[in-house]
């Protein structure tokens, strides 16, 4: 059965996140996924379906230790030809890449995709990310921090101003995903359960992961001052 996310849509990340990609895509389309793993396929086929040509491209294991299997590459140029690809897609990749990166990550992105989507969330000016703070409750509360939010913390999660000037040029839509407060309820919550439930039963395993999966509808778009996400395609 295919799921139909809205942009607000609360899943299990990254499923949430894989999800706001794919209702851009075709049925039939060739796509390579930037900063992907080859098991984040069927996260697309969920919402799509299975008709669809799939590369991974990464620079390495990351956080998964090669569990998954993928196309490596330097991290600097692209291993394919100009418009190799239907569509490129990147999923919350572009806030690990160093900031001096970002626009040859975005420009390499579409030379090899014949249109782009990328994902990713971004700082807002009118209110303080909540990454920091994530991470020290975390640590206090003898919990390890994701490697994924001490990059964000390390190397800054682009503003809105910076994701627009990558796409300069370009005919390019923006629309926004994940509504910013339930997604950070979402996270302290499961914060909280780790600390709790560190030997829980696996029946309380099970409703947990049912809880966490349950997924939080909106009908429209998020306006940009309620979303953690920024979905942009051309």
């Amino acid at each position: 059965m295919l799921i139909k996310p809205t942009h607000s849509t609360v899943l299990s990340d990254p499923e949430h996140r894989y999800a706001l990609v794919a209702q851009k895509l075709q049925k039939g389309t060739s796509v390579l996924d930037v900063g992907g793993y080859n098991d984040r396929r069927k996260l697309i086929a969920r919402v799509i379906g299975d008709d669809f040509q799939y590369t991974a491209i990464n620079t390495s294991g990351a956080w998964y230790d090669d569990k998954t299997k993928y196309t490596k590459y330097d991290g600097l140029r692209l291993p394919f030809e100009n418009q190799q690809f239907e569509v490129a897609i990147s999923v919350d990749t572009l806030e690990h890449i160093d900031h001096k990166d970002r626009q040859l990550f975005v420009t390499e992105m579409t030379r090899v995709g014949q249109k782009v989507v990328l994902v990713a969330p971004f700082s807002d000016p009118s209110r303080s990310t909540l990454e920091p703070s994530f991470a020290r409750i975390s640590k206090v509360l003898g919990v390890e921090v994701k490697p994924s939010i001490e990059e964000h913390i390390k190397k800054g999660l682009p503003t809105l101003n910076d994701i627009e000037a990558y796409f300069v040029g370009q005919n390019f839509a923006i629309e926004f995903g994940t509504d910013y407060t339930k997604f950070w309820q979402m996270i302290f919550l499961q914060l909280v359960v780790n600390v709790i439930g560190r030997k829980r039963s696996k029946k309380t395993n099970e409703l947990v992961q049912k809880i966490f999966e349950a997924r939080l509808q909106q009908a429209n778009s998020l306006d940009k001052s309620k979303a953690y996400r920024v979905i942009v395609s051309t």
